[in-house]
């Protein structure tokens, strides 16, 4: 089967329709791990998971749950034929489509939407008007580094208007604190552009410390947060501690959600947090 970069390499790819595409895509990253691959304006996107891959559609009204299903296949043609045959409803022929795709798509008895599809080129997205997301990238970086200096600049600025109060925020981590053998620093990039950070700091032998995470503001809804903590927390069973901690405030609302999605609960306030009205401590056990 040809390649082609407008469409996931699955062979068979659900299609589930909501009533905010892009929220929904944002969730299923945030919720469920799925990283987002493209992007059609505001009304389609593609989103990946391992090998796998689905597509968030548009529900045009609140009765409408279109349950649909795209497959991949050799010969449009000739599979159209064979589905004729055997009395599939035809909603439409087999067409040409500008994104490298020859498609046509029938009905079940059951009323269920197929659309079957062969790809004739490889097309790049933006030539139709799609937005390739699949540039995404976690690794480790130093923290004094270049990235690192950015995007905490533009962390700090955005706590200190956050929690203007004396004493709200906490800023501090070593460079030794992210070194090899003791914790991490993460960085994502998007096409090569740092986006979001976070680290990770051995407290004692059965403790990691979650520090520094963020998403600057266009990047936030593209499951970045979620990747950051995925990547910490690999990082956190490489050094063998056996949970993590982590503090956030009660401002944060989305911070908040992600950590409790991810299985992270409130517990006392711990360390240099003991004494501040503006923190919540949460943990997770590995």
């Amino acid at each position: 089967m040809l390649a082609n970069r407008s469409i996931p390499d699955s062979a068979v790819i659900p299609e589930l329709a909501y009533p905010d595409v892009l929220e929904a895509a944002r969730w299923l990253c945030d919720a469920f791990g799925f990283q987002e691959r493209l992007r059609i304006a505001d009304h389609r996107v593609q989103l990946s998971f391992g090998s796998g891959a689905m597509v968030v559609i548009q529900r045009h009204s609140e009765r409408e749950h279109r349950s649909s299903v795209l497959v991949r296949i050799e010969d449009a043609d000739r599979h159209h034929e064979r589905a004729v045959q055997h009395g599939a409803l035809i909603l439409r022929p087999p067409t040409d489509y500008p994104f490298g795709e020859r498609q046509y798509t029938a009905q079940d008895p059951g009323g269920h939407t197929w659309t079957f599809s062969q790809t004739i080129a490889d097309v790049d997205p933006a030539s139709w008007g799609g937005e390739l997301i699949d540039s995404i990238t976690v690794s480790r970086e130093d923290l004094l580094g270049e990235a690192a200096a950015t995007l905490i600049k533009a962390l700090n600025a955005e706590l200190s208007a956050t929690y203007p109060e004396p004493g709200a925020t906490h800023f501090r981590l070593d460079p030794e604190e992210t070194k090899e053998g003791r914790g991490a620093f993460v960085v994502a990039r998007i096409d090569g552009v740092p986006m979001a950070c976070g680290a990770i700091r051995k407290n004692d032998e059965e403790t990691a410390e979650i520090k520094r995470m963020f998403v600057v503001q266009k990047a936030r809804g593209r499951g970045l947060s979620h990747r950051v903590l995925s990547a910490l927390e690999a990082e956190a069973a490489r050094l063998q501690v056996k949970r993590i901690v982590l503090e956030t405030g009660p401002r944060q609302h989305a911070a908040l959600a992600l950590y409790e999605r991810s299985g992270y609960e409130r517990i006392p306030l711990f360390g240099e947090y003991i004494g501040s009205p503006m923190s919540i401590c949460m943990e997770k056990r590995l």
